[in-house]
């Protein structure tokens, strides 16, 4: 008897232990298809941002090249100082222009037909000449010599081939001799044209002193700053560049820098940053 009731107990746990397994089992599974029904989790949904009243869409910004050529016989201090005033022309033009979306570079071209500016060696009583002040050249002889003064007119017939003598101190004619280097040589043929002098000795800028030295009947076409103690300065037309008062408009023996703005990319308002800052720079050689 006390078996049987043993055996019994022991089938209602079962039984029981059963029961709640069928329900969790039934729990689980109607839990499982509710998620099934419901679907994944959905982002919220991102609108994008709505520009205030007024608010522009950025701009792109336009670049431009200009493209700038320096005549070879422009001397390698004034190219340096062209090169320095285009930079900071560049520079000034786009602080200005980046209000309106458009910024400039610059470039030395390689042919003087690639260019949008070209840059010359000038006469400084062009109208496209740049500078407040020209390079100046003097007309030098030996400190012994007996010539004293030249008319521009008379250098212009000796340049010319149509002189060869020249006035001392005394009225006498004295056989002159033009010298000078190849490089003044090409500045002045671009302004005062061929030279076709009878007597022209081109040598280097390092002979010249010496040359001066042995020979009083030379004439040197020399820099302002290569005059030296040996040097008697020439006056020209009665004007002489140890004169101080003597300016670029007064004396004839002189060049600028020029320029050709055949194509500027950008607008009139780089060219005129240009010239405005041409006429601030110091490229004369000669201070007074």
């Amino acid at each position: 008897m006390a078996k049987n009731k043993k055996i019994l107990q022991q089938g209602i746990c079962c039984f029981i232990v059963f029961l709640i397994s069928a329900l969790l089992l039934a729990f689980n599974t109607a839990c499982f298809t509710a998620l099934e029904d419901t679907g994944p989790a959905q982002e919220p949904e991102v609108k994008p941002a709505e520009k205030e009243p007024g608010e522009h869409k950025e701009e792109e910004i336009e670049i431009i090249e200009v493209n700038i050529y320096l005549e070879n016989n422009i001397d390698r201090q004034r190219r340096n100082l062209i090169i320095d005033t285009v930079k900071k022309s560049i520079i000034d033009y786009n602080d200005a222009a980046f209000k309106d979306n458009v910024q400039a570079t610059w470039k030395i071209a390689g042919e003087k037909t690639e260019a949008d500016i070209v840059f010359m060696v000038d006469s400084f009583e062009s109208k496209d000449q740049l500078l407040e002040e020209p390079v100046y050249f003097a007309a030098a002889v030996s400190f012994f010599s007996l010539i004293e003064e030249l008319s521009l007119e008379d250098f212009k017939k000796l340049w010319a081939g149509q002189l060869t003598a020249v006035q001392d101190i005394e009225g006498s004619g004295i056989e002159a001799e033009l010298v000078m280097d190849s490089q003044t040589l090409d500045i002045f043929e671009k302004i005062l044209g061929k030279c076709t002098a009878l007597n022209l000795n081109i040598i280097t800028a390092s002979q010249i002193e010496e040359t001066l030295k042995q020979d009083v009947q030379t004439i040197a076409l020399i820099p302002f700053e290569d005059i030296s103690v040996y040097y008697k300065v020439l006056t020209i037309d009665g004007k002489s560049l140890l004169d101080k008062n003597v300016r670029g408009a007064d004396y004839p023996l002189a060049w600028s820098i020029g320029a050709d703005f055949k194509n500027t990319p950008a607008d009139k308002k780089l060219e005129s940053i240009i010239k405005a800052n041409f006429k601030k720079g110091v490229f004369t050689n000669r201070q007074p």
